[in-house]
Order: structure tokens, then C-alpha cells, then sequence
């Protein structure tokens, strides 16, 4: 190990804090994730997720899981289902990271007011949704960074001589 590097395993006590100081760091970078992700989710369309394939009975089903943002400010977590004929000279994957970032936004219709907020549930046979508005995460995020530093410096106070 480099000598400039400070032992953090040398004692339970020293890698407790320092996981404590590394935590709102963590929370703020989250929380401008959050944020980047709202604004750019009014424009365009980002998924994240995993695709997961496997045999049933000489067919194919394609399974995936995804955290979407449509481009309507919202943001959809859910997945689906697809059904397809083996492919025998193809191996299946088992797992496979899947993303999409930046492309053309898919803004679904508007059905009622809750849709407008943002606030979504699709669900058909092959597929489930569930979506909320992109600004709840970084609300969330932001309030527990805030939190979590103010907490920090009242601990970093009494502890200090």
C-alpha cells in the first residue's frame, strides 16, 4: 500500500468514520444525479436496466427490467416479457447490462390528470410500469444529503476538543 494512503482497516474505528465522511459525500453526488436526470427526462429518453434470457420448454423468453425516462419528466420502473423461438446456435445470456441514453424522446399520451403530473401505471400482458416525476428522487436525495451533512457537522462539533 502507498505510504501516502491512510490504513483504514488498521482499526474498526477509523474505517467507521471514514464511511461516515465518504456518506454525504455519496448523498450530494446522488442528489446532482437526480437533478441532471430531471432536467434532461423533459427532453430526452434514457433507460437503464437488465435483459435476462433462459429456456423454457424449446422457447425462448426474453425478460427485462429497466428504470426509464420517457421524456415527458417522469420516470418509469418496471419490465416485461417477450416470448421467441430458440435460436440453437446462439447461446442464451444469462445476463446482460442494457441502456439506452440521450435518444429522441418517447413521450407517451396523456390519459388523465395523474398522467399529467407524472404519475403513470401501464400494464399490459407483457409488460409493467410503474412511474412517478423525475424531481421526487432529487427532492429525496438533496433533503437526506442536507440532512446528513448538517448531522455531520453537529457530530464533527461535539466530537472535536
Amino acid at each position: 500500500m502507498p505510504a501516502n494512503l491512510p490504513n483504514l482497516l488498521q482499526t474498526p474505528l477509523s474505517a467507521r468514520r471514514w464511511i461516515q465522511g465518504c456518506w454525504p459525500i455519496t448523498l450530494i453526488i446522488l442528489s446532482f444525479a437526480a437533478g441532471g436526470m430531471w432536467l434532461t427526462g423533459y427532453f430526452y429518453y434514457t433507460s437503464v436496466g437488465i435483459d435476462t434470457e433462459r429456456e423454457n420448454y424449446g422457447e425462448k423468453v426474453s425478460t427485462y427490467y429497466r428504470v426509464r425516462w420517457p421524456g415527458n419528466g417522469s420516470i418509469w420502473v418496471g419490465g416485461g416479457r417477450a416470448y421467441g423461438e430458440m435460436d440453437w446456435d446462439k447461446p442464451l445470456q444469462r445476463i446482460d447490462p442494457a441502456g439506452t441514453f440521450f435518444q429522441t424522446a418517447h413521450r407517451p399520451e396523456s390519459k388523465n390528470l395523474l398522467n399529467k403530473v407524472g404519475f403513470w401505471r401501464v400494464r399490459t400482458d407483457t409488460q409493467s410500469w410503474i412511474g412517478f416525476p423525475a424531481w421526487l428522487p432529487f427532492i429525496f436525495f438533496a433533503s437526506w444529503a442536507f440532512w446528513e451533512v448538517r448531522h455531520f457537522r453537529n457530530r464533527a462539533r461535539v466530537t472535536s476538543p
